[in-house]
């Protein structure tokens, strides 16, 4: 297909005419209604688990909700387009993303993975190998909730937060500083619950900040798991071998990302 004079919302419905979703999932995020419809049941499911603390499938994206379309099939050849590269946020030196703005909103290609985005209006899709890479989808659901809290006002943080009570800790630094290890270690504080794992929202209330998470579980490493038994699950017995054979600077320099989920690690109510 054309892309290079075809727009967002165009392009979008001809995707979904390609590739008509057969299901969906009900989120609610706060007070912010999200539906993510899709053409894979399985990828459904996965958000499904990811998302458990948030589900209601009562939720409709009529008046004021967000309605996501990931679709796994190909994506769309952006030939046509002239895309800009992103620069590397602070802290990192990849390069992810390349994206081209149209009239009618933005196309953004993931350059790993492939997987593209159309943002635009009400526009909100994904197309690519969603299942294979669903952690970007996981990231896509949440930078809707967030765009729409900030055009509300609330500030966005690179930070983690752990809440007690009325009072929260904030723990901000660049990347791979130790946020989530240290705020996953603050969780054995009786009473201590998750708020976000590294994205975090600041509203004004009176002469109070209230912190606000967005539902992303921590990305952790190796090396945090097998020093936190909470954590424990995340590893095959095998993999926990392999793992505690190897020296410390070898063990705390790996990459190898598990999604530590928040109620199967500490139990239900521990995320909000």
């Amino acid at each position: 297909m054309e892309t290079q004079t075809i727009g967002v919302r165009a392009l979008a419905a001809e995707l979904v005419r390609h590739h008509p979703p057969v299901g969906r999932l009900g989120l609610r995020l706060g007070d912010v209604r999200v539906v993510v419809r899709s053409n894979d049941e399985g990828l459904l499911g996965d958000l499904r688990g990811y998302f458990a603390p948030f589900v209601d499938e009562g939720v409709d994206a009529r008046d004021g909700g967000i309605e996501i379309i990931a679709l796994d099939a190909p994506a769309p050849d952006l030939a046509g387009l002239e895309m800009q590269v992103r620069l590397p946020e602070p802290g990192k030196k990849s390069v992810k993303e390349a994206f081209a703005d149209l009239a009618d909103g933005r196309i953004i290609r993931k350059l790993k993975t492939g997987v593209v985005f159309l943002i635009g209006g009400d526009v909100h899709l994904a197309i690519g190998a969603c299942r294979r890479w669903q952690n970007q989808i996981v990231n896509f659901v949440n930078n809707r909730f967030i765009e729409a809290r900030m055009r509300e006002g609330w500030l966005l943080c690179h930070a983690a937060a752990v809440a007690r009570g009325e009072r929260s800790l904030v723990l901000a630094g660049f990347s791979g500083m130790g946020k989530s290890t240290l705020s996953l270690r603050a969780m054995d504080t009786p009473g201590s619950i998750f708020i976000s794992n590294d994205r975090v929202m600041l509203e004004r209330e009176g002469d109070a900040v209230i912190v606000h998470g967005v539902p992303k579980h921590p990305r952790i490493n190796p090396g945090t798991i097998l020093h936190n038994e909470r954590l424990s699950w995340l590893l095959t017995p095998a993999e926990r071998a392999e793992f505690a054979a190897l020296e410390g600077d070898a063990l705390w320099g790996l990459e190898h990302k598990y999604d530590g989920l928040i109620h199967r690690s500490f139990g239900t109510g521990k995320l909000r």
